[in-house]
């Protein structure tokens, strides 16, 4: 009789840890798909194309323009009309042209008359030969004095 409850006993055990580490692995997809939905509305929110971060632009950083995809991120170095001049973190350096209808955000909508060299900014749109067309400006961070 106590063989047969240590059998009884190590198989309950068995069964016991398939179900935990089980339950661990569908709870760990269910959080997966969770972030990705939420990143995917966070991305649509802020005018990316199919919910998706655009090129990957948070991930994969690349070349001069600063992100890979369509993006640029950098410091202002100087606003000409429509136009800003950007440094890049490798410092390289891109003329953003915003779109007639682009719209420019610091939190709240604004002008780009309110960019300032020195502040951080990030630019969505498209790259149009050495240009760079945007569709939308975040203004953020603190000025860097370059």
């Amino acid at each position: 009789m106590t063989l047969e409850r240590i059998v009884w006993s190590l198989a309950l055990l068995v069964v016991a840890v398939a179900a935990f580490f089980g339950g661990q692995q569908i709870g760990f997809a269910r959080g997966q798909e969770s972030r990705a939905a939420a990143a995917q509305e966070f991305f649509a929110r802020r005018g990316a194309q199919n919910g998706a971060p655009p090129g990957d632009a948070l991930i994969q950083p690349v070349g001069p323009g600063g992100l890979a995809g369509q993006n640029v991120a950098g410091v202002v170095a100087r606003v000409d009309g429509n136009r800003i001049v950007v440094t890049t973190p490798d410092s390289a350096t891109v003329t953003v042209e915003l779109a007639n209808d682009a719209i420019v955000r610091r939190q709240v909508e604004t002008q780009i008359s309110d960019i300032k060299p020195g502040e951080r900014i990030v630019a969505f749109g498209t790259r149009n030969g050495e240009m760079f067309q945007a569709r939308s400006v975040q203004l953020g961070g603190q000025r860097t004095g370059r």
